[in-house]
């Protein structure tokens, strides 16, 4: 048993120990919660969270109460833990004491049983009580098991309780690190947010420069083109009516004139533009460039001389082809040199379109850049918005993660202290249980002392006495125990309902804080709004103090030119000067270079081989410092070694500094070689720099017209009339081919008709002089001519074509020479008919022998066309027969031959203007083929653009669709909302309606209890008259009485005056006033009963106007109860409408983002139109 006791000490003290280590080690391990993330921010920090993201801020505030909460409660439970293991420890110090007392008793009975004198009253009193002994050993091991028990469970409660709280720091770490990392996330977007606006601006301010630089570049080609209308006026003052190829030429040579003195206007105001334009080109290139213009504007001022020369010419050749003085070869030789200047001129020309398209390209690649600009200045604009609201969602979900990890650790808290409440109700039960058994034991030990005391004796009273007293003792100090138990208890339970009050209040102020974070996240909502704005009105001050700014950097960018020119300068003259200069001391430099390192391999060597005799003495030294011990006459020789090597120190110290000397000098010649290396470095990388920049400035222009062209999105369009107009240029050159062709065919048989009208003419001639002139054909021939040039003029008037109209003056002139070649000819042949007719005449009158003296003179003609003239008029009138048939032939041949002549002229004027035209379509051809080439080359680019776009597109189609799909969603359950708000409204209606009709109901009842109430009031009032009325009377009563009273009274004393006089008439007259006075009561009764009748019914109505009153007070609390139910209803049938009506705005900005979304697919819409045209027409 002892052993067993002293097992039971030793586990106790043993659970002791462990217990005060453990707390010692919950001591040391216990994680103060002190540490917040508002503590790890800086104030700068802080206040800027507070002023950019005050929803975070606020977040991050309720975090650190909420952590501060957890800390309270977990050092509440500490202390309650702290408690429990205080209380375990009063335990097991009872239980050490019992052990002691028990001990105590044990040894107390083995003294007695060594004491007792009889033995085998003895012995069987040692064997009742070894019986009672071993029963109580029982009961104490049963005892020491359930506490052992109940230490293993407590013991297993704190390792419960231990574990709980470890996992509660985790947690608490967790989310403290989940906030770090949210607070660091939230920074790096802030600077984010704050790097890619800073971007925007720049690329912003970027895009304004841009925008400004083309806008005045498009200024100053809108002057340009001003200037061009302006000097674009034809002068109309040399179309002389001479001919088509000579008009063609004035109109050609005014061109030429007006668009060379526009190309000398462009060149001069384009100076400036094109400087302005390309900020990039640098002075050592403009200043060729300028050379160039000017030559080129001194050629064109020779030229427009030279023209205006020549127009004075053409316009003397006009006056003078007018009067027919001067040839037509100077015509066709100058015609020549005017054709050769407008090929010159058509060749400056074609240079200045060109000029004029890069112009307008870059004017569409600003548009192009302006479009872009306001498309991604929305983008970013959206981009924006869209990552606020991203940031207003995710502080949303964090807030709401806040939440829910303050409800799991609030309902966590509630359960450890639910669960410690319940550990310390079975700690508290199984105290008191306890109590009661040692209570219990105590009782049963009290018996069995009494028990001893009365087998003992009185020698052991004393003993048992102070043992009883002893046991008193400690049962008051158990009492004592279980009285601050039971007001630790008190207090616990006091501490527990406190915690309740205090984790209401918590769940209240949680509850009051999460509606102020709602508060909060709509006002941070608010906020962000009008950052937004503010950033938008920032964005615009920042476009306005750019374009304030850019004449600065247009000033600045000039003088920068001129430092780039200076620089040039510069240069030029450091090539000129330094560079060799820098040569010859690179030369000496490395010569020296070379003479340092000779030195210095020389030096080396001595030092290694110093190094060598230094070692070679060292391992000597060692050796004879090893042999010291053993020779000691070595000394003197260690001595000279020592001297030795002292000197060869020295000799080694000396090489050293010589060598630091030359290494130093070395290290001199090797820094001047470096600077004067780096300076011709740094002065090649400066002209390698500035030869860049001009590489770069070349490249840059390469590459922004390679970008214009990439980027011009609006070449669908003219690609689409390009190719119309192949397809009829392609048709005008087959028309004009086929029209070539006949021409040639015609040109050919104007040849052959010429040639055979020469023929004809030659043979007619040979008619004609012997032909009669007794005809008027020439007459109506000329009427015809001049009337044919009226109604070519009438039917030419008709078609107002350009070419129809030079035709008619061609024509028209032609057909009037030719009536005047007719007229002169007429009378010409009128003459040589009427000579013949009067030969005829005179050979038919003269006899023969005249005829044959005359026959020398009339042979000439009758060789050419020989006529048998006879004696006889038969056959004179055959041979004028003969001649009007000759006549006739000669006329048709010579109207043959004048309209061969004019077809012949007309067929070579059509030929030399369709040469002309050829010419020019084939040039055009040539440069349409290009233009065709690179436009199918664009067309491809523009295709692979398209389907990008189409890509794009599709990309935007499907973001668009599931925008499309979320409105659905929204708008359904929108539709759903108002749905169920329509039914909750309808019922909130109907419940207002029947609040209204009971209402009203009430006000009926109340009416009606208040026109009862008057009705009541006024018959009080008329009862209180009627009272009023009896009092009166009443009163009046009395007063009667009274005088009867007294006329009694006087009667009685006339009575007992007069008896002697007359008793009998003394008595009727008494018993008269008797049957009077009888009357009269009487009569008051009456009235007094009709009294007490009314103040009853008094009593009545006020009962009755009281009870009306408490129907009235409860109707009217009724009512307040209904009017304060109809405010609430009110209430949140507003919260519903406004519920409603910021769904309504939510629906509205949604249908306002589908709009703005709709007017950004437009231009999309209107590109792929543009660019899905031309390839469906193809």
């Amino acid at each position: 048993m002892s052993s067993r006791v002293s097992d039971s000490f030793s586990i106790d003290k043993s659970f002791s120990k462990k217990k005060a280590g453990r707390s010692r080690v919950s001591a040391k391990s216990e994680l103060p919660l002190t540490f917040t993330p508002l503590q790890e921010l800086s104030r700068s920090d802080l206040s800027h969270l507070r002023t950019a993201f005050p929803a975070a801020h606020e977040a991050l505030l309720q975090y650190d109460r909420l952590l501060q909460n957890a800390e309270d409660r977990y050092r509440a439970k500490e202390a309650e833990l702290h408690r429990c293991i205080n209380v375990g420890q009063e335990l097991l110090e009872q239980m050490d004491q019992l052990k002691e007392q028990h001990r105590a008793v044990v040894e107390e009975r083995d003294a007695l049983l060594t004491r007792d004198p009889h033995g085998g009253e003895s012995d069987r009193q040692g064997h009742k009580e070894r019986k009672l002994f071993s029963k109580r050993q029982r009961e104490w091991e049963a005892k020491e098991e359930a506490l052992y028990s109940q230490m293993s469970q407590l013991r297993s409660a704190l390792r419960e309780s231990d574990d709980r709280l470890k996992e509660e720091e985790q947690l608490h770490a967790s989310s403290r690190r989940k906030l770090e990392a949210s607070i660091r996330q939230l920074k790096d977007e802030n600077e984010e947010c704050q790097a890619e606006l800073l971007r925007c601006m720049q690329e912003l301010r970027n895009e304004k420069s841009k925008i400004k630089g083309l806008n005045e570049s498009l200024m100053e080609v809108q002057s340009s083109a001003r200037s061009d209308q302006r000097a674009l006026i034809v002068p109309n003052e040399y179309a002389t009516p001479a001919s088509v190829d000579l008009v063609a030429t004035t109109r050609l040579t005014v061109t030429v004139i007006n668009q060379l003195l526009q190309l000398k206007e462009d060149m001069e105001s384009r100076g400036d533009s094109f400087a302005n334009f390309e900020p990039q080109t640098t002075t050592r290139l403009r200043a060729p460039n300028a050379q160039g213009e000017e030559s080129q504007s001194y050629y064109l001022e020779w030229l427009i001389e030279a023209l205006q020369k020549e127009s004075t010419l053409v316009s003397d050749v006009f006056s003078e082809w007018s009067d027919r003085k001067l040839d037509i070869r100077k015509v066709q030789q100058s015609y020549t040199l005017l054709q050769q200047q407008k090929q010159e001129a058509d060749g400056l020309l074609a240079k200045e379109r060109e000029k004029r398209n890069e112009v307008e390209k870059v004017l569409n690649i600003t548009k192009s850049e302006v479009d872009r600009l306001s498309d991604e200045l929305r983008a970013s604009r959206d981009r924006d918005s869209r990552q606020l609201s991203r940031e207003v969602e995710s502080l949303r979900h964090k807030i709401e993660e806040l939440e829910g990890v303050r409800r799991s650790m609030d309902q966590r808290h509630a359960d450890t202290l639910k669960e410690a409440q319940r550990e310390r109700e079975i700690i508290v039960n199984e105290a008191r249980i306890e109590i009661e058994k040692l209570q219990r034991t105590i009782s049963r030990l009290e018996e069995e002392l009494d028990i001893l005391r009365q087998k003992n004796g009185p020698a052991q009273d004393a003993t048992q006495a102070a043992e009883v007293e002893r046991c008193r003792r400690q049962m008051e100090e158990l009492e004592a125990i279980s009285k601050r138990d039971r007001q630790q208890l008190k207090a616990l339970g006091e501490e527990l309902e406190d915690k309740r009050r205090d984790a209401m209040a918590r769940e209240q102020a949680a509850a009051e804080a999460a509606r102020s974070d709602t508060e909060g996240l709509n006002a941070a909502v608010k906020r962000l709004r009008e950052e937004n704005a503010n950033l938008r009105t920032a964005l615009q001050d920042a476009h306005k103090e750019h374009e304030s700014k850019l004449d600065h950097v247009h000033r600045s960018k000039t003088q920068l030119l001129q430092e780039n020119q200076a620089l040039t300068e510069k240069i030029t003259s450091i090539d000129a000067d330094v560079i060799p200069e820098l040569k010859r001391e690179n030369k000496e430099t490395v010569r020296r270079l070379e003479e340092v390192q000779e030195e210095l391999k020389t030096a080396r060597q001595q030092v290694t081989r110093k190094s060598d005799e230094i070692k070679e003495l060292n391992d000597t030294i060692r050796s004879m410092k090893a042999d010291r011990l053993e020779h000691v006459d070595a000394s003197a020789e260690l001595e000279k070694q020592k001297s030795t090597v002292k000197q060869l120190e020295k000799d080694l110290t000396n090489t050293k500094r010589l060598l630091e000397q030359k290494e130093t000098e070395l290290h001199e010649a090797q820094e001047c070689l470096v600077n004067t290396s780096n300076t011709v470095k740094s002065l090649t990388q400066q002209n390698k720099s500035l030869k860049d920049q001009v590489a770069r400035h070349t490249s840059d222009k390469s590459s922004t017209e390679e970008s214009m062209e990439k980027r011009i999105a609006t070449l669908t369009e003219e690609n689409e009339q390009l190719v119309s107009d192949r397809a009829e240029f392609n048709e005008t050159i087959r028309s004009l081919e086929g029209k070539l062709v006949d021409l040639n065919a015609q040109y050919q048989s104007a040849k052959e008709d010429l040639d055979e009208a020469e023929t004809r003419r030659r043979r007619v001639e040979r008619l004609l002089v012997e032909a009669p002139a007794s005809t008027t054909a020439w007459d109506t021939l000329t009427v015809a001519l001049k009337d044919g040039v009226t109604q070519l003029e009438e039917l030419l008037a008709a078609e107002r074509d350009e070419d129809c109209q030079l035709c008619a003056v061609v024509l028209g002139e032609l057909l009037n020479n030719v009536a005047a070649v007719v007229e002169v000819e007429s009378e010409r042949q009128s003459r040589a008919w009427e000579t013949v007719r009067k030969r005829v005449l005179n050979d038919y009158n003269i006899p023969d022998s005249q005829r044959s003296s005359q026959g020398g003179e009339a042979e000439a003609p009758a060789e050419e066309a020989p006529l048998c003239v006879n004696d006889s008029l038969e056959k004179v009138f055959s041979i004028v027969k003969q001649l009007k048939m000759a006549e006739r032939k000669a006329r048709n041949d010579l109207e043959e031959k004048t309209r061969n002549s004019e077809n012949h002229q007309d067929a070579q004027r059509c030929i030399q203007r369709l040469e002309t035209d050829l010419k020019t379509a084939k040039e055009a051809l040539s440069t349409s083929k290009l233009t065709i080439q690179s436009l199918e080359d664009e067309c491809a680019r523009g295709k692979r653009r398209v389907e990008e776009l189409q890509k794009e597109l599709e990309t935007v189609d499907g973001t668009y669709r599931d925008h499309v799909k979320s409105v659905q969603s929204l708008e359904e359950k929108l539709a759903a909302k108002t749905r169920e708000r329509e039914v909750e409204k309808m019922r909130y209606i109907a419940k207002a309606e029947e609040a209204q009709r009971t209402e009203n109901a009430l006000q009926d009842k109340i009416d009606a209890l208040t026109r009862t109430v008057h009705d009541l009031e006024e018959e009080k009032r008329e009862l209180q008259l009627r009272l009023e009325e009896s009092a009166r009377e009443g009163h009046t009563l009395r007063a009667a009485l009274e005088t009867l009273r007294a006329e009694t009274v006087q009667l009685q004393h006339l009575l007992a005056k007069e008896e002697s006089n007359g008793s009998q008439l003394l008595q009727k007259q008494l018993g008269d006033m008797d049957v009077l006075k009888r009357e009269l009561e009487g009569r008051l009764q009456e009235k007094q009963q009709e009294i007490r009748q009314h103040v009853a019914e008094l009593d009545r109505y006020h009962k009755m106007v009281e009870e009306q009153k408490s129907e009235m007070r409860f109707v009217e609390q009724k009512l307040k109860t209904f009017q304060l139910e109809y405010v609430s209803l009110e209430k949140s049938h507003n919260a519903d409408r406004k519920e409603l009506e910021a769904l309504r705005r939510v629906n509205h900005s949604l249908e306002s983002r589908l709009a703005e979304v709709e007017r950004d697919r437009d231009p999309l819409r209107q590109q792929l139109h543009s660019v899905l045209l031309p390839a469906r027409r193809e």
